[in-house]
């Protein structure tokens, strides 16, 4: 996702392809008073520029058309949207937002949304299950979440030597707890930020190749579970749950199974029941610890601090 997106041209979208790999390219600076743009008739004509050039490349996964812009520019925002859905109907604009707490006033300007909770080290890393939760309640569950879970070390921004010094970046337990917490609470994509401040952090002592490996591990544990989290089966729901507000939840199902996906985002160790309309004649835990204590059909799962958990369920 690269943010200026003016210097991505078709060599590049090509190397992006070659590798694998998607881009959801920015057209999110062409307002007036930017990039010379004077008059509205300047931005539409920028933005379709951009969009006409490159819309039938097969890289372009999204356009990324709002970073953490204000919601007082609604009218503006809202133009950008109905032109991109003329220009490029095939494809969704996604926007970035700190204003977790008023998503529902951004509605109508973009089809898919993430919030960004940078926590660590200031903050708990449970801010990312808050700000998930509010997020897709900001959109009534009507559209997709793309979250962006924190990777980087704000000392890439902040880096004069009184604050640098008690900087950190998030530890892989953080890094992976944040991520299942916006999974859980209901996000279906993840962009993690970011790769270029990673390679920023080498100036102030940090090497990227120290930390790129942690990324590409986490990254690489999502991804086994794809399949699950993709899949549109029907699974066995819970009658009952008795969960503190710390620990999130969600079902999924495939090939028959039934999936219950669930994190910790507290530092402490919390504890939640889950009682189902049957029982199960396999119960395994593939991701986490096995700490579930099993009374016919009821679950009851004890975490450890920040832990996430998936709990497959075999009728």
């Amino acid at each position: 996702m690269p943010y200026d997106s003016t210097n991505v041209g078709t060599q590049q979208l090509d190397l992006a392809q070659e590798r694998g790999l998607k881009v959801i390219y920015s057209v999110k600076d062409f307002f007036v008073g930017k990039h010379g743009l004077k008059t509205e008739e300047d931005e539409r004509r920028k933005i379709a520029e951009y969009v006409n050039r490159l819309k039938d490349h097969p890289a372009i996964i999204a356009w990324y058309t709002n970073d953490e812009l204000p919601a007082s520019m609604y009218p503006s925002l809202r133009r950008h949207q109905e032109w991109m859905e003329e220009l490029d109907p095939g494809r969704p604009t996604w926007i970035v937002l700190y204003q977790v707490d008023d998503v529902g006033k951004y509605l109508g300007t973009f089809d898919v949304i993430g919030t960004d909770p940078y926590p660590i080290p200031g903050s708990p890393a449970g801010r990312a299950l808050v700000f998930t939760r509010k997020t897709v309640e900001g959109t009534l569950g009507l559209k997709p979440v793309w979250m962006v879970p924190q990777i980087f070390n704000w000392s890439a921004y902040r880096a004069r030597e009184d604050t640098s010094k008690v900087m950190r970046g998030p530890s892989l337990t953080e890094m992976r707890s944040m991520a299942w917490q916006c999974i859980c609470a209901g996000a279906n994509g993840l962009i993690f930020y970011s790769w270029m401040d990673l390679w920023r952090m080498e100036r102030l002592g940090e090497p990227f190749d120290s930390k790129w490996p942690v990324v590409q591990r986490l990254a690489a544990e999502i991804a086994e579970y794809i399949p699950v989290l993709l899949s549109v089966d029907e699974p066995v729901r819970p009658v009952e749950i008795k969960a503190p507000e710390e620990v999130a939840w969600r079902l999924y199902a495939k090939d028959g199974r039934t999936y219950l996906c669930t994190v910790n985002s507290s530092d402490e160790a919390l504890e939640a029941d889950f009682v189902f309309p049957q029982t199960f004649d396999e119960i395994t835990v593939p991701l986490g610890l096995d700490t579930i204590d099993v009374e016919g059909n009821r679950l009851h799962v004890r975490f450890g601090g920040l832990e996430p958990k998936i709990i497959c369920l075999t009728p």
